[in-house]
């Protein structure tokens, strides 16, 4: 795991934020409080009592839910953040707030992976710490209709072991049955899974209850932004990942191909440990 990591970024952040932007001592006070949060990893119990505590403190921009359960019975929570909630009560605020664009996160997809996790932890504490005295905070918030699920592959985390760099174990890496849930969603170039009778399922049929949840949490709301967190190995990856030249072993590119190799490059070049190719005992060349 990669704590560590998470640790270094924050530090700098918050040095960063009180050199340049001169935080006012409350505002500080509230960045360590983020950071502080931060200082250790949270079980699937602590975390829920995290999201349980802030959902009843800041229940007026917060809202607690989940979209369903692991294969142990684990929720998978997720926090709306958004000023002010809807109001069954108040039909024009609800068409106001049908017209925010709606923004997802997950994390921990890959239950190994997770600085994800604990950094969209921080940034629900962040959101909610802020949401009244800084006005980028309170702008985001009043604009957006923003949902964070900080794990959606809480077995996976519970079987890793802090620590831990075992690239060819894989502890955690995939849920409880070692499914890797990254590449359990439908796919393009794959066809739909058959039933036992030899007849076609559906799109979520032979799935995972994890990637089923998600499945079924996108299709029922509009999100038009999302972001979904991995980490670990240093390496670049361009678009296409996923082509129809990939499934022969050969290289597919994308309309801006040379854009993106520049920019990888550029990147890679000039960070520390990335043009190694090296991390975690893989080798990406």
């Amino acid at each position: 795991m990669y704590i560590n990591i998470v640790y270094r970024h924050l530090f700098l952040l918050l040095c960063l934020s009180c050199v340049l932007c001169q935080r006012s001592p409350l505002q500080v006070e509230k960045d360590t409080a983020v950071y502080q949060l931060l200082s250790r990893y949270h079980s699937h119990a602590q975390l829920k009592e995290l999201l349980t505590q802030w959902s009843g403190n800041y229940s007026k921009i917060a809202q607690l839910f989940s979209i369903g359960e692991s294969n142990t019975g684990k929720e998978l929570f997720v926090m709306r953040l958004t000023s002010p909630l809807n109001s069954k009560d108040d039909e024009e605020h609800d068409e106001v707030q049908l017209l925010r664009p709606k923004f997802k996160w997950i994390a921990n997809m890959h239950g190994d992976e997770t600085v994800g996790r604990e950094m969209m932890i921080g940034l629900i504490y962040y959101l909610l710490l802020n949401s009244k005295s800084d006005p980028r905070v309170n702008r985001l918030l009043s604009t957006t209709d923003i949902y964070i699920m900080p794990t959606m592959n809480p077995d996976g985390f519970e079987k890793s072991t802090e620590g831990s760099c075992n690239t060819f174990g894989l502890f955690g890496r995939g849920n409880l049955l070692d499914v890797d849930l990254n590449r359990d969603f439908p796919s393009q170039y794959q066809p739909l899974k058959r039933k036992p009778d030899g007849t076609i399922g559906d799109l979520f049929y032979g799935r995972q209850r994890e990637t089923v949840a998600v499945m079924k949490w996108i299709l029922k709301e509009n999100f038009v932004l999302s972001a979904n967190l991995h980490g670990g190995a240093l390496v670049a990856s361009y678009p296409y990942d996923e082509t129809m030249e990939h499934r022969f072993n050969t290289y597919g590119e994308s309309p801006d191909d040379s854009l993106f190799r520049f920019l990888a490059l550029a990147y890679a070049s000039k960070h520390l440990t990335m043009p190694k190719g090296q991390a975690c005992g893989e080798n990406f060349p």
